[in-house]
């Protein structure tokens, strides 16, 4: 039997989004569950916002590159704050990832519209009318 030629296609920036995702991920897991932790909160921060300081990154909470869909990771607390999709734009600031990380972390706290990062959340699909 003969190999497959065929090879999946790679994106350039796939790399890029996966470091943004792990790191963006640590944050929010530290926020939830280590809230006191500013060292380490700072570290995620720094690494996220490097990580889409010249190109964007796309979360989209389907993907299991976000992680698992239990837990404190960022697909676990995207799912449950039912947000669909992440688009960050390029040069989003520290404090807006911040703010969006934070949000996600807790239960209640609005998600925040900020001008580099926009949230798409999940349409609830409404009961049929009778």
């Amino acid at each position: 039997m003969t190999p497959c030629p065929w090879t999946p296609p790679t994106r350039p920036d796939l790399e890029l989004n996966s470091a943004f995702v792990k790191r963006f991920g640590d944050l929010v897991a530290l926020l939830r569950i280590e809230p006191g932790n500013d060292a380490a909160q700072d570290l995620a921060l720094t690494a996220a916002a490097s990580a889409v300081a010249a190109r964007p990154a796309e979360v989209e909470a389907a993907n299991e590159v976000a992680g698992s869909a239990e837990g404190v990771g960022l697909r676990a607390r995207m799912i449950a704050r039912q947000v669909d999709r992440l688009h960050v734009a390029a040069g989003a600031e520290p404090h807006e990832l911040q703010a969006v990380a934070r949000a996600l972390a807790h239960d209640l706290t609005p998600i925040p519209a900020t001008p580099h990062v926009k949230v798409e959340l999940l349409r609830l699909l409404a009961p049929p009318s009778r």
